[in-house]
C-alpha cells in the first residue's frame, strides 16, 4: 500500500503529564506533529523536543489564555501541509483520534476522495490520572458518547475548515466530500484525575484573557470544585467501555441514584450548564 502522509497540529500550555501520551499516540500513524506552545512553564517544550517527529513552535499571549489566538492557529497553521499531507489532524492536547485500523481506513478514504471524515465524540473519565505507560486507548477506555465532541478535526489540507471559537463547530468550505459514516472515534481525555482537573481549572481561570472574559469564553474554568465533582459523578455513572462496548459495573450500580440527583442540579445536559 502507498504511504499515507498525516500531519498533526495542536496547541499546548503546561501539558507535561498528558503530552508524552499524546506524542506516542499520534507518532504511531502520523509522520509529523506540530506543537504550538504558549510559553509553557513546565517541561512541555523539552518533551516536544525529545520527540523525533515533533516540531516545536511558540506563540505569545502575554501569559493569558486567549481563544481568539487559539482559533487563529487552528484555522491557519495546517495550510502549510497543503501539497505535503493527505490528511491533517487539528486537535487539542487531550483529544485522541482512534480507530483500530486507522491507516487502512484513511487509505480507503483517500482512494474514495473523502476530504472531511465524520467523527463520533466521547468524553473519557477517570478519577485518577493513569500511572501506566500503556497507550490511553488501551488503558483508559471508560467514557460516554458526547455529540458536542464530534469535532471535524481530520480533513484534507485543501479544505478551508473555518473552525468557530472552541473548534466544536466549523463552516468548512472548498472541495468537500464527507465520509458516509462516523467511523473514527474522537476521545476527549479532559476528565482524567479529579484533583488534577481542579488544579488545572484554577490555573486557567487565572489566565483567562480579556477577550475570553468579554465574550464569556472558557466559562468552564470558573467552575468550583463542587461543580467538577458533580460532573465527574454524572459522567462516571453514564460511562462504559467505549472500545469494546462493555457496560461498566460501577456505572450500573450508581447510575440510577446519580442521575436522579443530577436532574436537580443539571439544568440542561445539552450544553452542560448547572443551576448553581
Amino acid at each position: 500500500m502507498p504511504n499515507l502522509h498525516i500531519h498533526v497540529y495542536t496547541v499546548c500550555y503546561n501539558e507535561e503529564k498528558i503530552l508524552p501520551y499524546f506524542l506516542r499516540h499520534y507518532s504511531s500513524f502520523a509522520e509529523k506533529i506540530i506543537v504550538f506552545d504558549n510559553y509553557s512553564t513546565d517541561s512541555s517544550p523539552d518533551i516536544v523536543r525529545s520527540c523525533p517527529i515533533a516540531d516545536l513552535r511558540r506563540f505569545n499571549t502575554n501569559g493569558t489564555f486567549n481563544d481568539l489566538e487559539n482559533i487563529r492557529i487552528k484555522n491557519k497553521s495546517y495550510k502549510e501541509s497543503l501539497g505535503k499531507a493527505d490528511f491533517v489532524i487539528v486537535v487539542d492536547m487531550d483529544e485522541f483520534l482512534y480507530h483500530p485500523q486507522i491507516l487502512e481506513l484513511l487509505r480507503r478514504y483517500k482512494s474514495d476522495g473523502v476530504t472531511l471524515p465524520k467523527t463520533i465524540g466521547y468524553d473519557m473519565i477517570s478519577w485518577r490520572f493513569p500511572r501506566s505507560s500503556k497507550p490511553f486507548v488501551e488503558n483508559m477506555r471508560i467514557g460516554r458518547e458526547s455529540p458536542s465532541y464530534a469535532k471535524r478535526c481530520i480533513f484534507h489540507p485543501e479544505v478551508d475548515i473555518n473552525f468557530q471559537v472552541g473548534a466544536h463547530t466549523c463552516n468548512a468550505a472548498g472541495n468537500i466530500l464527507e465520509s458516509n459514516s462516523a467511523d473514527i472515534k474522537l476521545l476527549h481525555y479532559h476528565y482524567l484525575g479529579l484533583l488534577r482537573i481542579i488544579r488545572k481549572h484554577r490555573a486557567f481561570k487565572r489566565r483567562l484573557s480579556q477577550f475570553n472574559l468579554e465574550h464569556k469564553l472558557g466559562y468552564q474554568y470558573t467552575w468550583g470544585a463542587l461543580r467538577l465533582v458533580g460532573r465527574f459523578l454524572v459522567y462516571r455513572a453514564n460511562s462504559y467501555d467505549i472500545i469494546f462496548g462493555k457496560p461498566s459495573l460501577i456505572a450500573s450500580m450508581i447510575a440510577r441514584w446519580v442521575n436522579a440527583l443530577s436532574r436537580y442540579y443539571w439544568s440542561d445536559d445539552r450544553d452542560n450548564k448547572w443551576k448553581y
